[in-house]
């Protein structure tokens, strides 16, 4: 045992000493680790801080959310009752939308039937839709020799529109455009109160126009005049033969004149019946009384509808006239523009439609 024990002592302090080394850096370790353990720890501790402070944010939160709609539901409650009553004017209003949609439908029904039976609901709604027959339909219905002519209703307006092929446009624009306005500046001197005789109306809306104006209006035509108006006396007589009951203050002739003679529109032929109706009128109006006359003027000419007078023409039938200022003279440069003529009241030589308007007074005896 002693050398046993002298042979081992140092081994045992070596391995003693190598042991506490070894025990030492475990303590060490240890001491490490529990450092780290502690700083988890305080971080955890930390954190549930955190937490537990956000619990308490996300609690209030919810308490102030249902309180919230806490509010809401007993709004609602308190007012269910009138909206109950709002709904039931609701449904009675849409009842009464349905009955009166049902009457709509039937009037509808019915309108359409009656389309239907009159030939409308088969009329093209577009103008590119009116075919070839059609087209020579409109175009027939307000020519001068078309349906409303031979119903008596046709009026020569200064416009006129037609088919050409398949396209609607204006297709003339005749003196009228210039005479209308003309007449009815002249007559516009006169108080409304004037006696105006339109001599030759049937196809012109002048006496209506004046009527309208409060003119008192004789619309004097051997043919029936197709307007009624309070103010125009519509009588069915040439000039020659009228004798008025009350005094004319002015005398219209718009393009009749040259019409008058010749055996046009089915009236009488007679020579130079044109210059007995002028003299007629002359003795209707007085020493007071004012013309107003258009006609169709150029080259001295007669055809089996009208005349065209020229300068010499112009003052016999204005004989026992007296001119109130200068004749105005009208020329045609296109199908659709009048223009007054620069060369005036003088005998021309060329061809170009033109219109002459005059106004005028009985010479004194």
């Amino acid at each position: 045992m002693g050398l046993l024990k002298r042979i081992t002592t140092p081994l045992r302090g070596y391995l003693n000493n190598h042991f506490e080394m070894v025990k030492q850096e475990v303590r060490n370790e240890r001491g490490q680790e529990m450092a780290t353990l502690d700083e988890i720890a305080q971080r955890i501790g930390s954190s549930r801080t955190e937490v537990h402070n956000l619990g308490v944010g996300l609690a209030e939160a919810m308490s102030e959310s249902q309180q919230f709609v806490g509010r809401q539901l007993a709004e609602i409650r308190q007012h269910s009752v009138l909206g109950v009553e709002v709904n039931e004017r609701v449904l009675a209003q849409l009842e009464r939308l349905d009955v009166a949609d049902a009457r709509l439908a039937v009037q509808h029904d019915r309108m359409w039937s009656l389309l239907t039976d009159s030939g409308l609901a088969q009329l093209p709604e577009r103008v590119e839709d009116i075919g070839p027959r059609d087209r020579a339909l409109l175009n027939r219905w307000n020519s001068h020799d078309g349906y409303r002519a031979q119903a008596s209703v046709w009026v020569n307006e200064p416009l006129s529109a037609g088919f050409e092929g398949e396209t609607l446009k204006i297709n003339d624009v005749n003196e009228r455009v210039c005479e209308i306005p003309f007449v009815l500046a002249a007559v516009a001197a006169l108080p409304t109160t004037a006696h105006v005789i339109d001599i030759g109306c049937c196809e012109s809306p002048i006496a209506l126009h004046l009527a309208s104006l409060g003119y008192q209006v004789t619309a004097l035509d051997p043919r029936p005049y197709p307007f009624s108006h309070q103010n125009i006396t519509a009588v069915e007589q040439p000039i020659e033969d009228y004798q008025p009951t009350v005094p004319v203050d002015a005398a219209i002739l718009l393009s009749t004149i040259e019409h008058i003679g010749i055996g046009s529109y089915g009236l009488d032929r007679a020579e130079r019946l044109d210059l007995a109706a002028m003299s007629h009128v002359r003795s209707l109006l007085g020493a007071t009384g004012l013309l107003v006359l258009t006609t169709p003027f150029g080259t001295a000419a007669v055809n089996e509808l009208e005349r065209t007078y020229d300068v010499a023409g112009v003052h016999e039938l204005l004989e026992g006239f007296e001119m109130v200022g200068s004749p105005r003279v009208m020329v045609r440069l296109g199908r659709t523009e009048w223009i007054p003529d620069e060369l005036g009241f003088v005998d021309v030589i060329d061809d170009r439609p033109r219109v002459v308007m005059v106004t005028a007074r009985p010479q004194a005896a």
